[in-house]
């Protein structure tokens, strides 16, 4: 277990929420009090549950916590405005701020994004829309192909990677680090 002392959060700990909610609402609160802290899932549990005891090593519900923790993560994203960080199998932490999400979080995003660009690409270089059925359904799957084709050739574009940070944040992102120099 780490050396974090969660015992304030009683105090604190919202009543009558599902466990994938209040396992965000700990860690929201959690990212505050000891931010970059990485807690154990036992840890997590017992103290967004409000346990008297730490479950025991291969409890079912820690289990069952950590395989629902995609949805912790959307919920810390729309209600907390925070991100997951995971460290495998030694525990989580929610993200601090727009720097720590950034520095976590969007790099996952950004290759993820990539890698379907590039297999989408790939696929479109097996497909031969020319020798579709010359029929409706023929029709219905070259309109797909050809808007599919579309969608990936504008992700490519400079446009489309700089609609990704509104061109304003990063000018304003550029003068903050000049003038920490």
């Amino acid at each position: 277990m780490s050396d974090f002392d969660a015992s304030g959060y009683a105090e604190v700990r919202p009543e009558g929420l599902m466990r994938d909610q209040a396992v965000a609402a700990f860690l929201a609160w959690a990212s505050s009090e000891a931010p970059q802290e990485i807690l154990n899932y036992r840890e997590v549990l017992k103290n967004a549950m409000g346990y008297s005891r730490f479950p025991r090593e291969g409890n079912a519900e820690v289990g069952e916590m950590k395989r629902g923790m995609t949805n912790v993560r959307r919920i810390l994203e729309r209600e907390y405005k925070k991100g997951l960080v995971t460290l495998r199998s030694c525990g989580v932490r929610a993200t601090t701020d727009s720097f720590d999400y950034a520095q976590n979080c969007l790099g996952d995003t950004g290759v993820r994004v990539n890698n379907l660009r590039k297999r989408a690409q790939f696929q479109l270089t097996l497909i031969d829309a020319g020798t579709f059925p010359k029929n409706a359904e023929g029709r219905e799957m070259a309109e797909r192909v050809h808007a599919m084709a579309r969608n990936v050739s504008l992700m490519i574009k400079p446009a489309f990677l700089k609609g990704l940070v509104p061109e304003s944040k990063v000018k304003a992102l550029l003068e903050e680090a000049k003038k920490g120099k």
